[in-house]
């Protein structure tokens, strides 16, 4: 699990690259909705876009997308605190909850906790 640095102080969309050790670098956007009043990310690697998915915490972003998209991994987001927070304020990712980069075992483990694997 690799932490993805994200500051929403500097603006609501942000598009930025993170590198994935040793597997990819991925161009991601995140663009605050004000009307949903909710996170949107957009996921590029070197051969597939995945625009449009709604950032929803404690289950992986790229689940569902698997099919179309041979990004390795994939990307979730947890609640940095031991307190129970709302995710859906302006200020919640980057300050109470964090993105994070989860490798292709951690997907199988999550999914195994979960009754999905």
């Amino acid at each position: 699990m690799m932490k993805i640095p994200f500051n929403p102080d500097k603006s609501a969309d942000q598009k930025f690259q993170v590198l994935i050790p040793e597997q990819i670098v991925l161009t991601v956007r995140l663009c605050w909705n004000t009307r949903s009043s909710a996170w949107f990310i957009d996921v590029e690697g070197y051969t597939s876009e995945l625009v449009g998915i709604k950032v929803v915490p404690l289950y992986p972003l790229l689940k569902n997308k698997v099919a179309v998209s041979p990004i390795f991994g994939d990307l979730v987001v947890v609640n940095l605190t031991t307190l129970k927070t709302d995710f859906s304020e302006y200020s919640a990712l980057g300050n109470t909850w964090g993105l994070f980069w989860i490798t292709p075992e951690e997907v199988k483990t999550w999914e195994a906790r979960n009754g999905l694997g």
